[in-house]
């Protein structure tokens, strides 16, 4: 039997260790797609995938909203001190 780690080792065996071998890869793994891509083609998505990724892109707007924000209210805090 062969198991994959996460830091890409192979492992045979049920257990690591002296009863196990194990085979370390040099290839990194591929990066996981995300779920929503930009510009690509929705025609492929259902109904509910679509109105599942707006919703998935409304919390990222508003995720983004509060950290601008934050960024805004920081510079202004620092503005008002280096001008006195």
């Amino acid at each position: 039997m062969i198991h994959y780690t996460p830091r890409g080792t192979l492992t045979t065996g049920k257990h690591i260790g002296e009863e196990g071998k194990k085979m370390v890869f040099d290839e990194p793994r591929r990066p996981v797609r995300p779920e929503i891509v930009l510009g690509e083609d929705l025609s492929l998505h259902s109904l509910e995938e679509l109105e599942t990724r707006i919703e998935a892109l409304k919390v990222e707007i508003a995720r983004i909203e509060s950290v601008l924000a934050e960024k805004k209210s920081s510079r202004s805090a620092a503005e008002t001190v280096f001008r006195r």
